[in-house]
């Protein structure tokens, strides 16, 4: 199957993929890699084979499809991350800049749901700025979402089966992405527990 993109269906675009509505099904997006981006994009897509396999659950993670020929060259299809409303999901990083103290209290508990999560499943990851996670809100709950950043980036994914050296990569990653959310509130990031506090 082949599918035509446009630039009426164009969401984003990050630092090596370009992100499309599926012109077909709303609950999924369309994201091509640049030359530069392929070979990461090929790691991750790896990965997310890996966890399938591993028979992980994706309730916090937007899911990896598959690939689709299109009009403009070959692409992955990913899970798009909606609200109740059909609206694609804000991310953390929107919700954050709106400084609301009730719902700063609910991202505190939503992150720790999220870290316990990235924990039991033992998921590794590379990048978690604030606009690759969403705040999906749906059936009056909300929910931490990554739609992007997960994986290792090592040619070889060694991390996977050395538990101590993926903690502790996970543990600096996870530093990384505290020190972000305090840039933007720091009250909220001094909440936030350390990746291998109990």
């Amino acid at each position: 199957m082949k599918i035509d993109l446009n630039e009426n269906l164009f969401i984003g675009e990050g630092r090596n993929r370009k992100c499309y509505y599926h012109p077909i099904q709303r609950d999924r997006c369309v994201k091509i890699s640049s030359p530069k981006g392929k070979r990461s994009s090929q790691r991750e897509i790896n990965y997310y084979k890996r966890l399938k396999k591993r028979g992980i659950s994706f309730e916090m993670i937007a899911r990896y499809i598959g690939p689709i020929n299109t009009n403009i060259g070959d692409a992955e299809v990913y899970e798009l991350i909606r609200d109740t409303n059909g609206k694609i999901s804000q991310s953390l990083e929107s919700y954050l800049h709106q400084h609301d103290p009730i719902m700063n209290q609910a991202i505190v508990k939503l992150i720790e749901e999220f870290r316990q999560y990235l924990k039991k499943e033992k998921i590794l990851f590379s990048d978690f700025g604030l606009g690759n996670l969403l705040i999906q809100h749906k059936n009056d709950q909300y929910k931490l979402i990554a739609i992007d950043g997960v994986g290792d980036n090592n040619q070889i994914p060694f991390l996977e089966y050395i538990s101590f050296l993926a903690t502790k990569r996970n543990v600096r990653k996870w530093d990384t992405f505290i020190s972000e959310v305090s840039k933007v509130s720091p009250l909220l990031g001094a909440k936030i527990k350390r990746f291998d506090e109990i």
